[in-house]
């Protein structure tokens, strides 16, 4: 009953199991592929997700990311599987940030270092392993706010291509750290990595110093050490640890740590005591204790209390709490502070709030008195627990979004329209090109609303924020909008310097606006198109599985609506590249297509599929060149399938040497020549035996 996320659990989850297995409870959501946890000292829960690989560079992308888990939070990745994915702006309020991103990757182990052999810098840092770069990254994890902040750190890589595949990191008893490597037919070994002046310092004694200074206090070898002298001290031992001003702030929070996990948690009174009186970290870690502890109406009582705390730390822990109750919020237990929560300066207080506030604290939201005059972010915050009803909450977060200056609640207010029109549609399974820029329940919203929208919301593309305007101009696409001047607005966002990510993201957006397009928008839009795979090159990527597919039905999806566009992008002086064969693909008429392959047939570089595009041409023009470039063995099969279409005797040694191909496709040509070649064989052996 305490689960934050109680049904529509999104894609991969972190679950609390009971150590009878008789209660679970799902904690977050929202990932794609974390192979492990762990805590640090504060009793903050780190992972290492991995990314979208088939996805990369396209405008959803999300990397392989470190994340300090949000209680009852999603976490980005919202669709199941690997091979479809979309991944939520790290702007969405309804997301959570990262702690870093990593970029590509596989991740597996992650481990947070609690031990004493290795120097300072690495101590409640976070090691994180990546298998298929055969690297193992360290995060230290300094406070930012309610949450952590980090760089990365190349703690660990083959000094090859091959051979060092980490799977799992753990600490053993002398601080050494055991990397073990291996999987999909790799060779598979274990590592161990020690500081040779390091401190193998090992707590001796039966003392309470003994059990909150042991290393690795979750690790079983620890545990085995420190758990039965824990219980033999008794609680009051740890209660007086937890307020000593002798003890380090790591020392005082494990006291806590062991009054949850071995005796009944913490009083309201300590955990006042620790509120009122010690660092914010110990308070925050007090209140998760109290939370922790037994439900009772005190300890309530307490929890509400505790969100009226200015320190976000405090803050977040309290409404953490709050989310995980076992059974709603009853009148006389409590009310949180729900102005201070929504209002707050923290990103990660607000959403513990606005999370608290739909679930447990719901009826405790709905007879909460809000002063007459409220801020934009308690506006916001409202339509984010209560949702919309009719046309207020879109009217409140236009005016929101007109009124404030703010950029992190203007985003709010264009990431809740969203939401008021059904929220992105998504397409389980196969990706369609428009997955993230149509409106799922437009068709509920009446007219007049969306009219009010395009009204408000138009003119103030683009506002000149990078972030904004990607999500402003996602809302527009939503919309369908049409207004006087959006379309060239939209299209000359994509220029020279901008990401192939943003021109992908703005090509999308371009396609769902309703405005009649101008020759000159359309001379823009065919610029953007062509230009793309030059970017690409310039920045020297390597496109991923789904780039070209995604960047040629895209332009499929453009050229529906726009039949000249295809003229015009074989016209650009862009448009030069072997890449650009599947964009030719697409074009309507044969015409066009002919135009597109004299021009393409005199790039340098060719790939199989110009090669597939350029068969179209004359073969007295196109074979010469085909035959120039049979030495290039990668592009053998495409050629000969070329050949085939009008095969030629001094080919015959080529078809023979294809037929060696893996490729069913090249055998394939043989079919429509095999009777003409078995005559000419027998032809040949008849004239030999006279």
């Amino acid at each position: 009953t305490r689960s934050p996320i109680t049904s529509n659990v999104v894609a991969g989850a972190l679950v609390r199991v009971s150590p009878d297995l008789k209660y679970s409870e799902v904690v977050a959501h929202g990932f794609r592929n974390p192979y492990d946890i762990d805590f640090d000292a504060r009793g903050m829960i780190f992972t290492y997700d991995a990314d979208g690989e088939s996805d990369h560079y396209l405008p959803w992308y999300a990397g392989s990311r470190v994340f300090d888990i949000a209680t009852g939070m999603e976490h980005g990745w919202i669709i199941n599987g690997w091979g479809h994915s979309w991944s939520r702006p790290e702007s969405n309020f309804d997301n959570v940030p990262q702690v870093f991103d990593v970029g590509r990757g596989s991740p597996t182990g992650v481990k947070v270092y609690q031990h004493h052999q290795f120097p300072a810098h690495y101590r409640n840092g976070l090691f994180a392993i990546c298998w298929s770069y055969g690297r193992v990254y360290f995060f230290p994890l300094n406070r930012s706010g309610a949450t952590v902040a980090s760089e990365k750190e190349v703690f660990m890589e083959s000094a090859t291509d091959t051979g060092f595949a980490p799977v799992d990191a753990v600490v053993g008893p002398d601080g050494d750290l055991f990397i073990a490597v291996g999987g999909r037919g790799t060779i598979g070994t274990v590592y161990k990595v020690s500081y040779s002046n390091g401190d193998s310092y090992d707590p001796i004694g039966q003392d309470v110093e003994a059990v909150i200074h042991a290393p690795q206090p979750l690790s079983a070898w620890s545990r085995a050490k420190w758990t039965p002298l824990a219980k033999s001290l008794g609680a009051s031992a740890f209660e007086r640890a937890s307020t000593s001003r002798i003890g380090s702030r790591k020392s005082r929070m494990r006291a806590l740590e062991i009054l949850v996990e071995l005796f009944d948690g913490v009083s309201p009174g300590l955990a006042k005591d620790l509120v009122e009186n010690h660092h914010s970290e110990i308070a925050a870690r007090a209140v998760w204790a109290l939370g922790r502890s037994p439900d009772t109406a005190a300890n309530r009582r307490a929890l509400c209390d505790f969100t009226k705390s200015p320190e976000v730390r405090i803050a977040r822990s309290a409404w953490a709490a709050l989310i995980a109750l076992p059974s709603p919020l009853a009148t006389g237990e409590g009310q949180p502070d729900f102005v201070r929560g929504l209002e707050s300066s923290d990103r990660r207080v607000r959403a513990a709030c606005v999370v608290a506030a739909r679930g447990k604290l719901g009826e405790a939201f709905q007879r909460h008195r809000f002063p007459r005059r409220i801020s934009p972010r308690v506006r916001l915050g409202s339509v984010m627990v209560s949702g919309f009803a009719g046309a207020s909450g879109f009217n409140t977060c236009l005016f929101v979004f007109s009124g404030s200056k703010d950029v992190s609640t203007r985003l709010d207010a264009i990431r809740l329209l969203q939401k008021g029109l059904g929220d992105v549609l998504l397409t389980p399974g196969k990706r369609k090109p428009t997955d993230g820029f149509i409106a799922r329940g437009i068709g509920n919203v009446e007219e007049s609303i969306r009219k009010r929208m395009v009204d408000r919301l138009a003119p103030a593309f683009p506002t000149g924020d990078k972030e904004l305007d990607l999500e402003l101009g996602r809302l527009l696409a939503m919309l369908q909008a049409d207004a006087d001047g959006l379309p060239t607005r939209v299209a000359e966002l994509a220029d020279e310097f901008s990401s192939p990510e943003n021109d992908i993201h703005f090509l999308q957006v371009y396609s769902q606006l309703t405005s009649e397009p101008s020759g000159e928008d359309r001379a823009t839009i065919a610029a953007t198109i062509a230009r793309l795979e030059h970017k690409m090159a310039k920045l020297g990527r390597v496109p991923a599985r789904n780039w070209p597919k995604h960047v040629s039905e895209t332009f499929a999806q453009l050229l529906k609506a726009d039949p000249d566009l295809g003229t015009t992008l074989v016209a650009d002086k862009n448009f030069t590249l072997s890449g650009h064969a599947l964009l030719a693909n697409q074009l309507k008429t044969e015409e066009v297509r002919l135009a597109a392959a004299k021009k393409l047939v005199t790039v340098k570089d060719w790939t199989p599929d110009l090669i597939h595009f350029l068969s179209r041409l004359d073969p007295a023009l196109l074979q010469p060149m085909l035959r120039e470039r049979w030495e290039h063995v990668a592009l053998r099969n495409a050629i000969l399938r070329a050949l085939a279409k009008a095969p030629q005797p001094e080919d015959r040694a080529r078809f023979f040497a294809g037929l060696d191909s893996f490729d069913t496709g090249t055998i394939s040509v043989w079919l429509p020549m095999r009777s003409s070649i078995w005559m000419h064989r027998r032809s040949r052996k008849n004239t030999a035996r006279s």
